[in-house]
């Protein structure tokens, strides 16, 4: 077997030279990972408040129509405006 070949010290020597190029390189990627998240978070907030927008517009649409149903049925629940008053 071969000195040197599976040592530590051999592995920290390459790594460390490796490390320089690649941190950059990793970093840059983080960057590019972020900037991506963040667009993808923004797009997802940005459809997630229309598709509200859009049930709150539909859900009032579906109050006013029963509120006018309502109020056209109104006079049939509407207490008589005078009473008879028997006296005896």
């Amino acid at each position: 077997m071969q000195a040197g070949i599976g040592s530590p010290a051999r592995a920290s020597s390459s790594s460390s030279g490796l490390g320089s190029i690649i941190s950059p390189l990793v970093q840059v990627q983080d960057d590019t990972l972020i900037t991506h998240l963040a667009e993808e978070l923004t797009f997802v907030a940005d459809r997630k408040a229309e598709t509200e927008r859009a049930l709150m517009e539909d859900l009032l649409a579906g109050l006013r129509k029963e509120e006018k149903l309502l109020d056209a049925d109104a006079w049939k629940y509407a207490a008589p405006r005078s009473r008879r008053t028997d006296i005896s």
